[in-house]
């Protein structure tokens, strides 16, 4: 050990015992028959990010306790690491409240009072506690011992200093971070894209210091516009998170994990820096004194301060408003409550599943409140139904199974996004048509330089009433701050116009779409958000099966071609020519089952023909593997389908039928019956 730390050592010890010998009075004795107990609590803050500091807490304690003369005791030690003192509930706090409870201790030993708390009535509550159990409390360098009559005297006197000076401290803090502001230095946490340059770097023989400046980190910032350009082309949340925790992204310092969630992503593509616009002061901390944490509400716009760093751009103000838009697309929840949070936020948890907000009644669908399929209907609670089939204001009370559903549903975008990788040339030629055709590109610029002209029109009389007025009321000036944003926007939008559009190659609209089938295969709530992409709405339309009462259900729908765009080409197409451009590239219909078929219904004109080709009920069962009962029954079917005209045995109903089977299990039992009174008469 050097000489400077052991001398450091010995002062730290000659202040405990000088303390212990100047001010405690009473003498710590040990209960009779029993071994004493200390507990020893330390705290650091947030602030200070020094791991040592509950060490250096706990060697001083220690110090204290062999200058009393109490070498000789059983040690318990509890910590928060990293934890406000504000708080009233922490996991190492919560520990000491609970064993004052069962008086698991005889002393609780802290360096000072502020280690316990810095909020005086959760403080003067957890000693009180303990002073009614007989449990002694010590606070070394605030000179407070339960043991003495004034404890509370000095305990409040403490606080109120500790307090005080967390006051002070803040004020300084906000003094210094705005000097640091003014000059363009860097303040709070290194956003990801970003490096942090000390104005002095590090030697052999100091660390970096003084003022700290950020600038573009050209190895992610690449990462971070094609974020912007991912979301800007529609592409979900969840699946952005995931390929920047695929690629390595780091995030700021003081995330808990590494890996990205769509709060992350969201949270990103919010940050005006990015566009070489850096805000501060969005919100402000307000404490709640039942919990001693700090909230954050939003902070009055004229407080907001903004600052431009132009060097620090990282994105266009075209793709920044895009990506932005795309994002308030997405919110859910009243009023677009949950904004800037989770995709989720808003949504009941038994309505995130994979058909969530694109799976309708094919009968209301079309009404001013269109019916959703709801899960968890049925007599099983395992299906979909429309919601307002209970209230009896929809008569479509048909139900499918919701697996199977799923896995038809699934299915068939599979199989319609095969079809569109098939054969990728007429996508391909509508690109280049696109790419090459300025006159769109000019009707759409026209249409943006009106809009400009609007919102300028409308905040120069905005401006004039709000100048004319001594006080404006609130709403104008709300007014104003929306057409300016929305004028930024516009602007920004025509700007974006100058871009030029790449025709993706194959080989990235082949691995675009093997992304997008591997995100639907899972049927689950990220293959949602891929579904909305894809489709406008899954309509569940009835049908009744010819010969009986069974109505069944039937998802009809149609995958848009653009949507297996790669997101670079889709959102510089939606910057050019507005969201129905997709439109031009054509649909793919499909229309599932959401049933299983019985024998008649799905071998009948199959047996038939094979039955006037001369083949026989066993060689009939053998060629359509079913059983001879079964091609009995899709035989006679067959027949009846022809007899009636009818090429298919399922018809669409367009209103309520007088009677229908709530399952199928009437129908195929009637069919069966019948069959098998054929099949013996026949004999």
């Amino acid at each position: 050990m050097s000489r400077k730390r052991s001398g450091m050592n010995l002062r730290a010890a000659g202040a405990a015992r000088a303390l212990a010998t100047c001010w405690l009075r009473n003498a710590i004795v040990p209960p009779k028959g029993r071994r004493l107990v200390v507990l020893i609590y330390a705290r650091y803050s947030t602030e200070e990010q020094n791991a040592l500091s509950i060490d250096q807490q706990i060697g001083f304690c220690r110090k204290f306790l062999e200058a009393a003369g109490l070498a000789d005791c059983e040690l318990v030690v509890l910590s928060d690491e990293g934890i406000s003192g504000e708080h009233v509930h922490r996991p190492g706090i919560d520990q000491v409240r609970d064993g004052i409870a069962a008086e698991k201790w005889n002393v609780i030993l802290a360096e000072d009072s502020s280690r316990l708390f810095r909020n005086e009535t959760a403080c003067i509550e957890l000693v009180g506690a303990a002073v009614d159990r007989e449990l002694r409390v010590i606070c070394i360098n605030d000179y407070v011992d339960t043991a003495e009559e004034d404890w509370e005297d000095r305990l409040h006197e403490a606080q109120h200093h500790h307090s005080r000076s967390n006051t002070y401290t803040s004020r300084r803090i906000k003094r210094a971070h705005d000097a640091l502001w003014e000059m363009g230095a860097a303040i709070g946490l290194l956003r990801p894209g970003y490096r942090r340059k000390p104005t002095h770097p590090a030697t052999a023989r100091e660390p970096e210091r003084g003022l700290f400046f950020d600038e573009i980190d050209r190895e992610w910032a690449a990462i971070v516009h094609e974020a912007y350009t991912r979301i800007a082309g529609n592409e979900p949340t969840e699946s952005v998170a995931q390929w920047l925790t695929k690629v390595g992204l780091p995030k700021t310092a003081n995330s808990k994990t590494p890996d990205w969630s769509d709060t992350n992503v969201i949270s990103l593509i919010r940050r005006s820096i990015y566009r070489g616009v850096e805000t501060r002061r969005n919100t402000v901390a307000t404490k709640h004194y039942g919990s001693g944490k700090r909230k954050q509400k939003p902070n009055d716009p004229d407080k907001v301060q903004v600052r431009d760093m132009s060097h620090l751009r990282i994105v266009s103000d075209s793709l920044w408003h895009q990506a932005n838009s795309a994002i308030d697309a997405n919110c859910r929840g009243k009023n677009g409550r949950g904004c800037g949070k989770s995709s989720l936020v808003g949504v009941p948890r038994d309505s995130r599943g994979p058909l969530s907000g694109v799976f309708v009644c094919g009968v209301c669908s079309g009404a001013d409140h269109p019916g959703k399929m709801y899960a968890g209907e049925g007599r099983t609670g395992n299906s979909y139904r429309c919601q307002h089939a209970k209230k009896n204001v929809c008569w479509n009370k048909a139900t499918c199974e919701r697996g199977l559903a799923h896995e038809r549903i699934r299915d068939a975008v599979t199989d319609a996004l095969e079809c569109i990788r098939g054969d990728l040339g007429p996508l391909l030629s509508r690109l280049s048509e696109f790419a090459a055709d300025e006159r769109q590109q000019e009707e759409r610029a026209v249409e943006l330089r009106m809009r400009i002209d609007e919102h300028q029109h409308a905040i120069e009389k905005l401006a004039v009433a709000i100048e004319t007025t001594d006080e404006p009321p609130e709403i104008l000036v709300q007014r104003l701050a929306q057409r300016e944003e929305d004028l930024a926007q516009v602007t920004a939008e025509l700007d974006g116009l100058q871009s030029r559009v790449r025709v993706p190659t194959e080989a990235e609209i082949r691995n675009r779409i093997d992304e997008m089938k591997r995100l639907v295969a899972p049927m689950d709530r990220h293959a949602n958000l891929v579904l909305r992409q894809m489709v406008m709405e899954i309509r569940a339309v009835p049908y009744r099966q010819f010969g009986g009462e069974k109505v069944v259900l039937r998802a009809t729908f149609a995958v848009r071609i653009a949507s297996v765009l790669p997101p670079a080409a889709y959102a510089t197409l939606v910057a050019r020519y507005g969201e129905d451009f997709g439109d031009a590239f054509g649909l793919v219909p499909c229309c599932v089952d959401l049933f299983n078929r019985s024998a008649g219904p799905k071998y009948g004109l199959k047996a038939l023909k094979l039955s006037e080709l001369g083949r026989g009920l066993t060689a009939i069962g053998k060629k359509l593997r079913i059983t001879k009962r079964k091609a009995n029954i899709a035989v006679q079917y067959g027949r009846q389908l022809r007899a009636a005209g009818l090429s298919n045995p399922f018809l669409e109903l367009t209103e309520a039928p007088e009677t229908a089977s709530r399952d199928a299990a009437p129908a195929r039992v009637l069919t069966i019956s019948r069959a098998k009174s054929i099949y013996f008469s026949s004999r």
